[in-house]
């Protein structure tokens, strides 16, 4: 009987029925091999049975010629045979239409999935992005509303400031000196205002100006001849550094009398006094105006009680101190107040008074008046100087902020020298949180001036600071500590919230022992400093992934440091004693890339590490991980998986080992962080590696292309956008060094490396400025920068054949070294892709039927027959054109696809491609026959140099 009758067909067809045609979650397997196997598989099946029927089996019983069959291999050429893809797969039986239907709808099942599984990732991909604009939105606008805030307040307190100065002003001078002593304050406030306190480095200057402004003041409205203002070097010295003299004028009785005017004698005319304003010699000098507590009567009544003080005649006033001769006159003093301490003495005299002019009693007033306003604009001169550095450090604290590239440490560090130049004295920390239980204060400064780095930090600790500080993160809002009467701040503590009322940071401030207290200026810029630095002092698991970005964006394909700093954070964020990085290496095995020991964290470069291998079967917890993909726990280690994503396929490519004490939940989902950030920044790291490596090619290349150009170069944009240089091929361009940072932009000029329709930026090909300047290019030929264009392109083509190899670390996989060797032929490859593209869209089969129909110029003959060679034709059938255009067909194009140009070609054929088109020009070329065959030309010229002949 048949293997195959119809009884049999029918059941099949039956069973075929059963199968479950609408694919479930979980049988991509088996809906595979319904669509891309059994169609071929299973009629392959029955034509065996059908076969060894044939050759005599049957009911189960075989003979001689049965048993000498290879039905394995009948098989395996049956399918071979009858590929779909080869076009003869023809089977006319129900069984196979039914299995090519079941193909089809698996097909399209697998498509619909593998686009909904997309659209899913797409709009997930777009919330998160939304969210995140959202977000940071929310951030921008809520800061923009607090410096709109700010402004307001300040604003608002200027207006306060200034009614509450004039109205003091008003008080203390009374109607007789209130409107000139407002002109004073005025003038002084303009001062104020036009003085570059940005570039200032103290406030010497404006006082000085200041001070001479109110000496001249009361040297013209008062009856003093001498004016100065001083300054209390201490408690017992008083040091007087500027001054105002006033020489007066009086009517000579000597000169000629007028005549009488209307029977009036005639007014003698006197000069107006002249008014010179000095400073008075320097402190450090002999002759320096100190007046020291005991001598004279300045201290006791001025200084000490804070009361004027008026001598009717100085020279019979017993303890008047003279500086130079005993002289009789009068003499006035005032207190200058600093911040509401007495910090000067304002004074007055008529000793060297040539009209006789003597001080009255009542004129304190005025000098009292002079004195409030002195007073306000030398504090208004300190604070403008506070505030102008406090602008300055700020702008610096939002552009570190918002650069990419800014580590904690360096964010930190600004923090703390911000407070040290601002507010001098003030005890500053910048703690982050790294664990549920530990802080590490990043950078922390002492009031002896001293500073300290990466200290971890507990609850436990005594320190007043450090329980301020968990406080804050405890409360989740600003404490302070206060004094024993709950009167002053000690100290402020203002926490970094992140969502959930979680803290990644708090940023502290001691108080200066000098103020005592914490002053608003002080808080509200700890507040400000808090606002900016947010986006850089993130909880570990967000910290690990951006500074894992950052360098792997900052390097050029070695991964070391990433290793490295991933262990770090290991030991950072769990306490471990030790911390291992390894890659998978075969079955069984790992290759240990870094070991870290805790406590090792250190400035500096790592350590060179030796890798090493080692058995999987040592590792428990790793295996174990590696096999899971999860975070698994085993013998007193920790093990994490390295897990790399591409496309939808989910690959372990190696495992961080931590040795630790049990870890909560929080530390596990922080070291799971760090695998993924790890994993992340090798993936950028390894791709960069295999860009350089194809990017020497394609250096090589422009500089054969481009003879003009004295070297070129292939470089990364770091996360702030600078040029990172990978390789350099040719002559020394200065700046430009391997690894380094290309500073002068200027003197390059570069291509962007970017895939046909993608913004993203992989790379630039760099060249000198000067060598694509001024070049003098004829016609239809390519320019220098053209070539540059086009190796940047091709570049662009290489990074995605690069991506969708994913991680290479398993260095013991044959694909891995297939892959490997296969880096050096990648830039040829994309070349000739995309050389064989523009042609082929260039040049239209018509053309080639006019080509072999008609007589073509001699010039597209030699063009054609340059092809043929390469095609690798005998040259007894290309050197005649009769026989030649007998191999131009409308497969010419797929003979052209079909050269594999990772492997050499025959050179003595391609030497004869060259001879043909030796003498060739482009320009001679398009102006002959037009374009079609230059394109065809530009692809021979390809094909040769890619050949290397």
């Amino acid at each position: 009987m048949s293997l195959l009758n119809a009884a049999e067909l029918k059941q099949l067809l039956d069973q075929c029925k059963d199968v479950e045609l609408q694919d479930k979650e979980g049988a991509d397997d088996y809906a595979y091999l319904e669509e891309t196997i059994f169609p071929t598989l299973l009629p392959a099946l029955v034509k065996l049975l059908e076969r060894l029927e044939d050759m005599g089996l049957k009911d189960g019983h075989s003979n001689n010629q049965v048993e000498k069959f290879n039905s394995i291999r009948w098989l395996a050429e049956y399918m071979v045979r009858y590929h779909p893809d080869g076009g003869v797969f023809k089977h006319d039986s129900a069984y196979a239409d039914h299995l090519k239907s079941l193909a089809a709808m698996r097909k399209e099942q697998r498509t619909e999935r593998e686009l909904l599984v997309k659209e899913k990732e797409r709009m997930e991909e777009e919330e998160k992005l939304r969210q995140e604009l959202e977000r940071t939105e929310e951030e921008e606008k809520a800061k923009q509303e607090r410096e709109e805030q700010r402004k307001i307040e300040a604003e608002k307190k200027r207006e306060e400031e200034n009614e509450k100065g004039e109205n003091a002003v008003l008080a203390q001078a009374g109607p007789e000196y209130g409107s000139v002593v407002l002109k004073l304050r005025g003038t002084m406030m303009r001062l104020l205002s036009d003085h570059d306190f940005i570039s200032a480095e103290s406030t010497a200057a404006i006082e000085s100006k200041l001070c001479k402004e109110a000496c001249q003041f009361l040297a013209v409205n008062s009856h003093a001849s001498f004016t100065a203002v001083g300054e209390l070097l201490d408690q017992d010295n008083l040091f007087y550094h500027t001054a105002a003299d006033k020489k007066e004028f009086v009517a000579d009785d000597d000169d000629e009398e007028e005549e009488e005017l209307d029977g009036m004698p005639p007014a003698k005319k006197v000069p107006d006094p002249e008014i010179t304003v000095r400073d008075l010699p320097a402190k450090e000098e002999d002759v320096a105006y100190i007046l020291k507590r005991g001598n004279g009567l300045t201290f006791e009544t001025v200084v000490d009680e804070g009361q004027y003080k008026f001598i009717g005649d100085t020279k019979y006033t017993e303890g008047v101190y003279f500086f130079e001769e005993k002289r009789p006159g009068t003499y006035i003093a005032v207190p200058l107040l600093r911040a509401g301490v007495i910090a000067g003495v304002i004074c007055g005299d008529t000793l060297d008074s040539i009209a006789g002019a003597e001080l009255v009693e009542t004129e304190h007033v005025l000098f009292h008046a002079v004195s409030v306003v002195l007073s306000e604009a030398l504090d208004k001169a300190v604070w403008s100087l506070m505030d102008a550095k406090r602008t300055v450090h700020l702008a610096r604290l939002t552009k570190l902020a918002s650069d990419p590239g800014t580590m904690p440490e360096t964010i930190a560090r600004e923090i703390v020298e911000a407070v040290d130049v601002v507010f001098p004295g003030h005890l500053v920390s910048v703690g982050v949180v790294d664990t549920v239980r530990d802080m590490r204060l990043v950078f922390s400064s002492a009031r002896n001036g001293s500073r300290e780095r990466n200290k971890t930090v507990t609850p436990d600790s005594k320190e007043e600071q450090v329980f301020l500080m968990f406080d804050a993160k405890q409360q989740c809002k600003t404490t302070y500590t206060m004094d024993t009467e709950l009167t002053r701040k000690l100290a402020v503590a203002v926490p970094l919230i992140k969502g959930e009322n979680r803290v990644s940071a708090v940023l502290y401030v001691g108080a200066d022992p000098k103020t005592g207290s914490i002053s608003e200026d002080v808080e509200d810029l700890t507040h400000q400093m808090a606002a900016i630095v947010s986006p850089i002092l993130l909880p570990p698991e967000e910290n690990a992934l951006r500074v894992m970005r950052i360098l792997a964006l900052s390097g050029v394909g070695n991964s070391a440091a990433l290793y490295e700093m991933a262990a770090q954070l290991c030991i950072r964020y769990t306490g471990a004693t030790e911390v291992m990085v390894a890659m998978a290496h075969g079955v069984g095995s790992i290759r240990v890339v870094r070991v870290s020991k805790g406590g090792d964290e250190a400035d500096g470069p790592p350590a060179p590490f030796k890798e090493e291998l080692a058995k999987l079967d040592t590792k428990p917890a790793c295996a174990e991980a590696m096999e899971s993909l999860k975070c698994v726990t085993k013998g007193g280690w920790i093990a994490v998986p390295l897990v790399a994503q591409t496309g939808a396929r989910a690959d372990c490519v190696g495992v961080m080992g931590v040795q630790c004490a049990a870890v909560d939940q929080v530390q596990e989902r922080t070291l799971e962080g760090v695998a993924v950030a790890l994993t992340s920044a090798m993936q950028v790291s390894e791709m960069r590696r295999k860009m350089a490596m194809c990017g020497e090619m394609a250096l090589e290349s422009l500089l054969k292309r481009a003879p003009t150009m004295p070297a070129a170069y292939l470089a990364y944009l770091d996360v702030s956008g600078r040029q990172v240089c990978a390789r350099v091929l040719g002559e020394d361009i200065p700046g430009v060094e391997v690894g380094k940072v290309i500073e002068d932009t200027e003197a390059v000029q570069t291509a962007a490396i970017k895939r046909e329709g993608d913004e993203a930026v992989f790379g630039l090909i760099g060249v000198p400025a000067s060598a694509v300047k001024d070049l003098e290019i004829a016609m239809h030929e390519e320019s220098p920068w053209d070539t540059i264009k086009d190796v940047a392109a091709t570049m662009g083509e290489v990074s995605k054949v690069l991506s969708g190899e994913g991680l290479m670390v398993d260095n013991a996989s044959e694909a891995t070294k297939e892959r490997e060797e296969l880096l050096s032929t990648h830039f040829n490859a994309a070349r000739f892709d995309l050389v064989t593209a523009a042609t082929v869209s260039e040049v239209d089969l018509k053309y080639i039927d006019a080509v072999r129909t008609q007589k073509p110029y001699p010039v597209v003959i030699k063009i054609v027959q340059a092809i043929m060679y390469i095609l690798g034709h005998q040259e007894r059938d290309v050197s005649e054109w009769p026989k030649c255009k007998k191999l131009v067909t409308h497969h010419l194009f797929k003979e052209m696809r079909m050269i594999d140009v990772r492997k050499p070609l025959k050179v003595h054929k391609l030497k004869l491609a060259r001879a043909c088109i030796e003498d060739l020009a482009p320009h001679d070329i398009a102006l002959e026959v037009g374009p079609k065959p230059l394109a065809i030309w530009k692809w021979v010229g390809m094909i040769l140099d890619v050949q290397g002949v």
